[in-house]
């Protein structure tokens, strides 16, 4: 009666080994199921040509649920070491595919430490290289790759390394150098798909420098089509087609886009290539098929970027040739409710939002404009809104001439107005003739402002023009010096910091560092109190008062909230109140705090203006 209990656990007894063999597999298995689940689902979005960011987010619980089952495939089986080489490799790729480079390479190095025989070594250098790469550990990444090549060359077969040098090369050397690195791949490679993913780097690279007859000299000798790597393929016409755009070379850039739309394969990609085709219109200056073009894709398709994009240049068709700004915020608008690329929404809601105050602005100056508003400073505004947001550079020049021909326009606003012409004349609209000539005036005329500086370096000019910045931070700079050469708290250099701040006022940034500086300054002499010094709040409050928006401000927002201060801060405000009432009072609490001290040696005297009325 009790031998079958008896045989049954001793039957239990020896599955237990297989029983826990089994489930340490499985959670390594369940592991790669996630990744594999995470990488196909990447690249299906990558297709559909999604935001980066979207893709992250998609594939995000399926690596960390990878990343979660590796690491428990190491801790809850510590004694079997069957698979945990496995497991650190797929923790890797899986920290890898997550952004997490430092980890990553953690990961591969710990792999390549406590299990230097095992088979996923050679590929654990390859990705260590590009998780070195990708954290920007540049110099690492080169090791790990040289490791690759010298001692797996099985792992560059088809030049995967190489390529891995060439992108290593952008950023360590430029462009220009990782050139090389390709050509001779492309000479080393054999393998149809290799040399057509190496011809589309190395065209990329030579558009990059205008050089489209180098990049057609590749692309027009790739391999021939082959469904297994349309993609690549196609991107490589698509390069084509780009550099036969930028030769004006339209004919043969039609033809290209003819042979796609009747290649079979690339059916579902019709939309994006008739949109290609309404812009090589818009390029001819084709106008009416490509508003014909581009109106059929926003009605006969679904909600996807292809009909955003399309939005957006029916959007410059209206604004631009059309001057129906209403129809252009409409179709931006819809733009906007369409699209989910980053770039291209920042463009539309900038230009809607160009075009939006535009409208304010016209119905300001239509309406009547108060005497307290700057009817120049206010059309300044309006053009600048014209060609800054909505991309109407002739609006704009419309509105600058009107304020240069009027004779009682501020110098300020006439000279800042003189340089956005020229700014747009040369980089708008190409006329380098016309804006050389307003640069040079504005040096010759206008050499103290900003702008004539500006003027300088724009025309390769040696930059002659000191203007009141320039003083500043001169003054600036030798507050800083007379600082390093003190030690401990210095009157001196409390007072060269007070004086820049009050000579350049209106040069806001220096204004508001020395201000936060002479405070510093003055709160470092030792009173024998641990609170902030009183001299020091006036001058923080003063910070605050007359440079809210610094970045000085919001250090030290939080030491004026404090109570003590903030109760001080209210005092001396009253205080200062009653004392506007006697326009010869004067308060000399700032100074009589420094009476009875010695200048530093070894420094020159400093001329101390009385500050009282200032700080009122």
């Amino acid at each position: 009666m009790n031998r079958l209990p008896k045989l049954f656990r001793f039957a239990i007894i020896l599955l237990i080994p297989f029983i826990t063999g089994c489930a340490y597999f499985n959670t390594l298995w369940n592991g790669w199921q996630a990744f594999d689940q995470g990488v196909k689902a990447k690249k299906k979005l990558i297709s559909e040509k999604i935001d980066t960011t979207q893709i992250a987010n998609s594939t995000k619980k399926d690596f960390e649920r990878a990343v979660q089952k590796a690491e428990k495939t190491v801790s809850a089986y510590p004694k079997k070491h069957k698979y945990h080489d496995d497991a650190f490799y797929l923790k890797g790729r899986s920290l890898f595919e997550l952004g997490s480079f430092p980890d990553a390479a953690l990961a591969f190095t710990t792999l390549q430490k406590y299990y230097s025989e095992s088979s996923r070594i050679p590929e654990s250098w390859f990705w260590l290289g590009k998780s070195y790469a990708a954290s920007g550990d540049y110099q690492n990444a080169e090791l790990a790759y040289r490791y690759c090549l010298d001692n797996y060359p099985e792992l560059n077969k088809n030049q995967e390394v190489t390529l891995l040098q060439a992108e290593l090369a952008v950023f360590t050397k430029g462009k220009s150098q990782a050139i090389p690195f390709l050509e001779e791949a492309l000479k080393r490679v054999n393998n149809p798909e290799r040399r057509l993913s190496i011809i589309n780097r190395l065209a990329g690279l030579y558009i990059d420098f205008s050089q489209y007859d180098n990049a057609l000299n590749h692309l027009t000798k790739i391999p021939g089509f082959n469904k297994e790597y349309r993609d690549l393929y196609f991107e490589a016409r698509m390069k084509e087609l780009l550099c036969y755009s930028e030769q004006n070379e339209y004919e043969k850039a039609e033809a290209v886009l003819d042979y796609l739309l009747k290649n079979r394969h690339y059916v579902d990609r019709h939309a994006e290539l008739r949109l290609e085709m309404a812009l090589l219109y818009l390029r001819e200056n084709r106008i009416s098929e490509a508003r014909k073009l581009l109106l059929d894709l926003t009605t006969s398709l679904k909600t996807d970027e292809t009909v955003a994009v399309s939005w957006y240049k029916l959007a410059g068709i209206y604004i631009d040739i059309d001057s129906k700004l209403a129809e252009g915020i409409t179709a931006l608008e819809k733009t906007l409710s369409l699209t989910k690329d980053s770039e291209l929404r920042a463009d539309a809601k900038r230009r809607l939002t160009g075009l939006q105050s535009i409208k304010i602005y016209s119905d300001s100056l239509n309406v009547g404009i108060p005497d307290t508003v700057d009817e120049w400073e206010l059309r300044f505004k309006l053009g600048e809104r014209y060609w800054l947001d909505a991309k109407l550079p002739d609006s704009a020049l419309v509105q600058y001439d009107k304020i240069l021909a009027d004779a009682t326009v501020s110098k300020p606003i006439f000279v800042k107005t003189l340089f956005s012409k020229a700014w747009i004349l040369q980089e708008m609209k190409k006329d380098t003739g016309a804006a050389k000539e307003i640069f040079g005036r504005l040096v010759t005329d206008y050499s103290s402002f900003a702008e004539a500086k500006e003027s300088q370096r724009l025309l390769d000019l040696p930059v002659t023009i000191m203007i009141r910045k320039d003083s500043a931070e001169i003054k600036f700079n030798e507050a800083e010096e007379l600082r390093l050469k003190t030690s401990g708290y210095s009157k001196e250099v409390y007072y060269s910091y007070l004086l820049t701040a009050v000579k350049f006022p209106d040069v806001k940034d220096v204004a508001a560092k020395s201000l936060y500086a002479a405070g510093w300054v003055i709160n470092s002499r030792d009173d024998g109190s641990e609170t902030v010094d009183t001299s020091a709040a006036k001058i923080f409050g003063r910070l605050c008062r007359d440079y809210p928006e610094s970045d000085q401000c919001k250090a030290v927002t939080k030491m004026l909230q404090q109570e003590q201060v903030k109760g001080f801060i209210d005092s001396y405000t009253k205080f200062l109140e009653e004392k506007t009432k006697e326009p010869d009072a004067v308060d000399t609490e700032v100074l009589a705090a420094e009476k009875t001290e010695e200048p530093t040696k070894d420094l020159p005297p400093i001329e101390i203006p009385d500050f009282t009325r200032w700080f009122q």
